[in-house]
């Protein structure tokens, strides 16, 4: 599948899955409602370069690790909607430089590091509601 360039995978019980065997050219990753965990050893993480679009709502995220996103640089849009995350480390999106909508509401989250969102200059719209933060730091905190 060479030219795919939209997967939508819902309602499954999908724990993790390869695009790098489907096609490098996908702009659009749709995973909602699986069982999903993103850890820097999964392989569907692995030539993503063209990757815009990445959905991961209702699945079973619990952290994002540092530079997890390394190859996201054409990444527009992230949803990590209703999962339980509880970490977000920092420089997790170190590398997105495109990246403008960033969905992490309705998780887990109690803390926002200082270096948690480094590296996101073009983002426009950063939204956290229905977490249970209590402490967002800013540089002189750290």
């Amino acid at each position: 599948m060479p030219y795919l360039d939209r997967i939508y995978i819902d309602y499954n019980n999908l724990k993790s899955i390869d695009i790098q065997s489907i096609s490098l050219k996908l702009n659009r990753l749709i995973l909602n409602n699986n069982f999903i965990q993103i850890q820097e050893t999964n392989t569907f993480l692995k030539n993503t370069q063209k990757l815009k679009y990445l959905y991961l709502d209702n699945n079973a995220l619990t952290r994002i690790e540092a530079k997890i996103f390394n190859n996201f640089q054409s990444m527009i849009r992230m949803s990590f909607k209703n999962n339980s995350i509880n970490l977000i480390e920092p420089n997790a999106f170190f590398n997105c430089i495109q990246l403008k909508i960033l969905f992490i509401s309705f998780n887990k989250l109690e803390k926002i590091e200082s270096k948690t969102f480094n590296g996101l200059f073009n983002l426009l719209e950063l939204t956290m509601y229905q977490n249970s933060l209590n402490l967002i730091e800013n540089e002189s905190q750290t």
